[in-house]
């Protein structure tokens, strides 16, 4: 088959996601619209307290064609309002994408999870000759298990099950964000060589350590006091995420190590800020930390990220949880700010403890033990920042990603992968926090 020699692809993807809060689907998006591709992207409507400005259904961001489609994400606790939510999403994806399609010819649909059966949206046009890429960021099937663990949802997982191989045979391609991932999908019947990896590194155009003030590994003012420190977390604020746990170390060494003056400051929104805001005052921490609970702009994200002295990525272990390789943990690592991480399967696989500090997951005493032994030794901190950015940051940089997500487009839409890598164009970077 002679390959095309076109210029430019025309691409659409789909995601329940905020596109705004989302850094995975936005690298994927605009590093084809940097090298000339024209993407559309269909997604849910932004919350008006997340932005600026009130956004149009359609919006070019970053080199993306942006389409806001009208529902917003649900965030209850209910798991048939969950599932409900996610088929009305379907059923609006479908009839948009197949009205672009026609009109735009794709070459390329690539639709992110969850829910796995989102790929069926696409039916049509994958009928008419178009590739599909599945690109799984969690196993539905088992995030479902561990969020809604009643009795009567047991079904609804076995459900889900099925549909995640039935969707994965629907895709010409199937993507997922490490190793461990591709070998657990591998062992439920995809096969090996339609799965590939993509993983959820940071982008090195924003997270870098140029974006210190001196460009240099933990240049920040006190990291040569043993006394004090600042912690950082960022990211979306849920129970399972751990944040309380720092809180609690917090109000722990406040009693026995007087001396240490230990700062908090906690970035993002989510289902939990209440609980959190009312944990921060029960524990009477208004003057150790610090709750933003608001929309941050990605752009923002690396000079707070600088004024830190460490990180701490608390998650709390599960049967699911422990596959998480947290793109947080990246791009503090990508900033050369130390990090303490819960022990959990897939991080202990990338991480050693040269690497980063690990505590057992929901020990608080653990945790203040690790946040103490950090704060006393700054050279012990500079010294792992330094390995990790080495043997991590370095080896899977989003720069080298990104090359094996072009060849993976341009095979699928019968293109010479090597000879259009190279991007074209280049945007400023709008992200959002997560």
């Amino acid at each position: 088959m002679k390959r095309s020699q076109k210029k430019h692809l025309n691409i659409a993807m789909i995601a329940y996601t905020e596109y705004l809060i989302d850094p995975r689907v936005r690298r994927e998006a605009e590093c084809l619209a940097d090298r000339g591709d024209n993407v559309d992207f269909l997604c849910l409507r932004q919350p008006k307290n997340a932005v600026d400005s009130k956004l149009e259904q359609w919006e070019t961001i970053d080199g993306v064609h942006v389409c806001h489609l009208p529902m917003y994400k649900y965030q209850g606790g209910s798991s048939f309002a969950y599932l409900l939510s996610y088929i009305k999403f379907f059923f609006l994806a479908f009839w948009y994408i197949n009205g672009l399609y026609f009109r735009k010819k794709y070459e390329v649909i690539h639709v992110n999870t969850m829910p796995d059966f989102l790929v069926f949206s696409a039916i049509i046009p994958r009928i008419l000759g178009c590739k599909i890429i599945l690109d799984m960021h969690d196993l539905t099937s088992d995030l479902y298990g561990l969020k809604f663990q009643f009795k009567s949802t047991k079904p609804l997982v076995w459900g889900l099950r099925l549909q995640e191989r039935l969707s994965a045979a629907f895709a010409h391609a199937v993507m997922t964000v490490h190793e461990p991932y591709r070998q657990i999908l591998i062992s439920r019947g995809i096969p090996a060589k339609k799965v590939s990896v993509l993983m959820n590194t940071p982008d090195n155009k924003i997270f870098s350590l140029d974006d210190r003030p001196t460009g240099k590994l933990m240049s920040v003012s006190n990291v040569d006091n043993n006394s004090s420190a600042t912690i950082l977390y960022h990211g979306t604020l849920v129970e399972r995420y751990g944040i309380q746990l720092i809180m609690q170390a917090i109000d722990l060494l406040r009693k026995l190590e007087p001396d240490l003056d230990v700062h908090m400051m906690i970035y993002g929104r989510g289902e939990y800020l209440p609980q959190l805001q009312a944990l921060n005052r029960e524990l009477r921490l208004e003057d150790k930390v610090y709750i933003h609970g608001k929309h941050v702009p990605m752009s923002e994200i690396p000079g707070i990220i600088a004024k830190s002295d460490m990180a701490v990525v608390p998650y709390i272990v599960s049967e699911f949880n422990q596959y998480a390789l947290p793109n947080k943990l990246m791009e503090y690592l990508a900033m050369g700010t130390p990090v303490i991480v819960t022990r959990m399967r897939v991080i202990a696989e990338y991480f050693d403890n040269e690497m980063v500090v690990f505590f057992e997951s929901g020990n608080v005493a653990d945790l203040a033990k690790a946040i103490a032994y950090l704060t006393r030794n700054p050279a012990k901190r500079r010294a792992m920042a330094q390995i990790a950015h080495q043997r991590f940051v370095q080896k899977y940089s989003w720069a080298a990603m990104k090359l094996d997500y072009y060849k993976l487009v341009d095979t699928l839409a019968g293109r010479d992968p090597i000879a259009s890598q190279a991007p074209q164009n280049q945007h400023n970077q709008s992200v959002s926090i997560r």
